[in-house]
């Protein structure tokens, strides 16, 4: 059983391309349901919407002096990459951190391309198919 979390494709963009390493939710980790550590895909949402992406752009480039690629080049509804989740904190002295909860990323792989698929709110179960292809995927550039 893979999860996957949704993000912005922003953010998504600054955990692989700028070492993103807190993710921002109003909620904790259900860590009954999935303990931590755990590895996780991430999916990218649908869209990305340009007010988020501005807001993203003003603090990657305040943390890393970096700017996002432009808006209609980055990577939506798809999974592309996967992380491990350690932690669920309230604080941290991480620049990424602002919310009321932080999921602490470790150990991000940016898939060699990526996977499209529809995705959900809260930590999600992928479909056979894409539990499939990802697999696959690993087994073609592994070595």
């Amino acid at each position: 059983m893979l999860v996957a979390l949704t993000i912005t494709p922003e953010w998504a963009w600054a955990i692989f391309h700028v070492g993103k390493d807190v993710e921002n939710r109003g909620w904790p980790w259900p860590a009954k349901r999935l303990p931590l550590p755990k590895r996780v895909l991430i999916h990218t949402s649908q869209q990305a919407r340009p007010d988020d992406y501005l807001f993203c752009e003003g603090c990657v480039f305040q943390v890393t002096g970096r700017h996002l690629p432009p808006i209609d080049e980055l990577v939506c509804g798809s999974i592309i990459g996967a992380v491990t989740i350690t932690a669920c904190v309230t604080r941290s002295e991480s620049l990424w951190f602002g919310g009321r909860y932080g999921f602490v990323l470790e150990e991000h792989k940016l898939l060699p391309r990526p996977i499209a698929c529809k995705g959900q709110l809260g930590p999600w179960t992928v479909s056979s198919d894409v539990e499939s292809a990802i697999r696959a995927m690993a087994k073609e550039y592994a070595a």
